[in-house]
């Protein structure tokens, strides 16, 4: 049987819920006092059994969702054992009084699933806000990159892009800035394909015609959603200076 069970957002040891079942459905709402910011929420699984049991969870923004055999496909996000353990762990953009299903099951085996959900805030790392159709300076010494964020007025495809640069940039395109500060050039790479867009640094003539010293990357996004971007030197051994953009597209 699926159960359904409301849970909101507010982050305090009251608003975890104990639920069991073959699945189990949990709508979470952003808190209505959210400043304007898109805050992002972590929603993660701890097994009351001790980790015994394997949980999986999947994300959709259409609450009228039931569990299917597709539902890998079917969701907007899905996460299995990024938790501890075989628990699960998400890192998901929500607007004030968003409100997001989040269906849970047994990422193996068999049978019905005990499990406590938990929400917290995740605080964000400083960052450079983009302009549309505005220019913002990079300026980065070896070793280091620069974090830079963009909040989309309206649903659509942006392309992100450098230009006037000295040295060889490359942008890392993530949901959030949990990857930190002082990531090598191998954990960019790799979070940003598990937990992002994925990467751009030689690639941008296929999308701008601005050479191959530039990145250039189109996103599709939603009203309100938040793209982060780390732009450091494409191997972190270089320093870099250029300029960073982001348009709307017309295609």
């Amino acid at each position: 049987m699926q159960l359904y069970f409301p849970i909101t957002a507010y982050y305090n040891d009251e608003q975890n819920k104990t639920l069991s079942g073959n699945f189990v459905a949990v709508r979470i709402q952003a808190p209505d006092e959210y400043e304007s910011s898109i805050p992002d929420t972590a929603v993660y699984r701890k097994s009351i059994s001790e980790g015994s049991e394997d949980s999986k969870a999947w994300f959709f923004w259409n609450l009228d969702v039931n569990a299917s055999n597709s539902m890998n496909s079917a969701s907007d996000y899905y996460d299995d054992n990024s938790g501890t353990g075989s628990n699960f762990s998400k890192k998901v953009s929500m607007n004030a009084g968003q409100t997001i299903q989040v269906l849970i099951g047994r990422g193996s085996g068999n049978g019905n699933l005990t499990t406590t959900v938990y929400v917290e805030k995740f605080e964000e790392m400083a960052s450079i806000p983009l302009t549309l159709n505005e220019s913002s300076p990079l300026n980065v010494e070896t070793g280091t990159y620069q974090w830079y964020s963009f909040k989309a007025l309206a649903d659509g495809d942006y392309i992100f892009y450098s230009d006037y640069n000295d040295g060889d940039p490359k942008a890392w395109f993530f949901n959030d800035t949990s990857v930190g500060g002082e990531a090598s050039v191998e954990t960019l790479n790799s979070a940003c394909q598990s937990d992002g867009y994925g990467s751009d640094d030689d690639d941008g003539n296929n999308i701008m015609g601005i050479g191959n010293a530039n990145f250039a990357k189109k996103i599709s996004m939603r009203q309100g959603q938040t793209v982060y971007i780390a732009v450091g030197h494409y191997s972190l051994n270089g320093s870099v200076t250029a300029s960073i953009h982001v348009i709307q597209s017309n295609e």
